[in-house]
């Protein structure tokens, strides 16, 4: 054990060191705040375990191992560990990457929309930042996989930070709240910063508005329908893009996707644009001389990272990737986040396909 980092309402963390491996892992022991709850929310214990196991996603952190003892009511979790801090912390010294935060954000639900799976405890400290401006969702101890007709029920009443919205007087609870819920948590950042340190203007505060509606008629009916109005701000992809940079934009990603066959689910997407800037001219200066880039996959692993499957023949133009280049340079902080967030929904729709082990275990 190197150090204690805090609790949660069902258990309390610690991060641990796996000699033999070098890597850190957080620990988190089952222990209620209430040592009168034990019984109870066992079973809300064993529920994370199984919800976490059900979720992948670069956004959210990762499970690796359990350990159950149902005989003394106890447990423990081991979890990736995030180097970083939480949502309004980061934020205070990263102001700039708010509209990234949230994208992120509202990627990671949408995951967990598809999966119908609801995380119930949606507040600053369950959402990090790593160091280098990844998202990662932690804590589903009051997790819950739904049914596919929906079980709308509002089983858990937690301490709520902000004012509850209207469904919650008819015992419901489902994605549509958590929409709410992460609404409120931006409002209330940009709340603060508005009066401290918040000095970049947040481009989807409409998107906001509706999210925050406390009558769920009035609200986002999606996570999915959420994304959609991100990509459409501003009347459309066209209005904030000239012709020649959407032509540039088309031309790269086309030619992204196609030397793509399959990418595997662990893939995760790199959050950090400075380092996916680096590597391309990086690129682009190893083929400055060459019509076309002679190894494709320098181009692919820019963008993710993990395993995937290529066409491995020359079809990058070293002119398609400098003109992307020099965009993706000069179009500013909210310019360049909404290309790379039309990429990877691009690389999104990319078949997933489950890691296969190279060689069979033999029992």
């Amino acid at each position: 054990m190197l150090k204690e980092l805090g609790r949660s309402g069902l258990g309390k963390t610690v991060l641990v060191l796996d000699q033999e491996m070098g890597e850190q892992f957080v620990c988190k022991k089952y222990a209620p705040f209430d040592d009168a709850l034990k019984d109870e929310y066992y079973s809300y214990f064993k529920n994370e375990i199984k919800v976490m196991f059900q979720v992948n996603h670069p956004n959210i952190v990762r499970i690796f191992n359990y350990y159950l003892y149902p005989e003394f009511k106890t447990g423990y979790i081991l979890m990736e560990y995030i180097d970083g801090n939480s949502i309004y912390d980061y934020l205070k010294s990263h102001e700039e990457q708010i509209a990234h935060v949230f994208e992120q954000l509202i990627d990671a639900f949408h995951y967990l929309e598809n999966h119908q799976i609801l995380h119930r405890d949606v507040r600053r400290e369950n959402i990090l930042i790593s160091s280098d401006g990844q998202v990662k969702l932690i804590d589903f101890g009051f997790g819950k996989k739904i049914a596919v007709d929906g079980d709308k029920k509002k089983s858990i009443s937690l301490n709520w930070w902000c004012d509850i919205p209207n469904e919650f007087s008819a015992g419901q609870y489902d994605h549509q709240t958590e929409i709410y819920f992460i609404g409120k948590l931006f409002e209330s950042i940009l709340a603060d910063g508005d009066e401290e340190w918040l000095f970049f203007e947040f481009k989807y505060k409409f998107i906001l508005e509706k999210m925050t509606k406390m009558d769920p008629a009035h609200r986002f009916k999606s996570f999915a329908e959420v994304k959609e109005n991100m990509v459409e701000q501003y009347n459309s992809f066209d209005d904030l893009f000239t012709y020649e940079e959407k032509k540039t934009y088309k031309s790269f990603v086309e030619n992204l996707v196609a030397s793509l066959s399959t990418i595997d689910e662990t893939a995760k997407y790199h959050a950090e644009q400075n380092r996916t800037i680096s590597e391309l001219e990086s690129v682009y200066k190893a083929n400055l001389l060459e019509d076309y880039v002679q190894n494709t996959n320098d181009i692919i692993r820019a963008f993710l990272n993990g395993s995937y499957r290529y066409y491995n023949k020359p079809i990058f133009s070293c002119v398609i990737l400098r003109d992307f280049l020099q965009l993706l340079k000069t179009c500013g902080t909210e310019k360049s986040s909404l290309l790379m967030l039309n990429i990877q929904n691009r690389l999104n729709q990319i078949k997933r396909t489950p890691v296969v082990p190279e060689d069979d275990i033999p029992f």
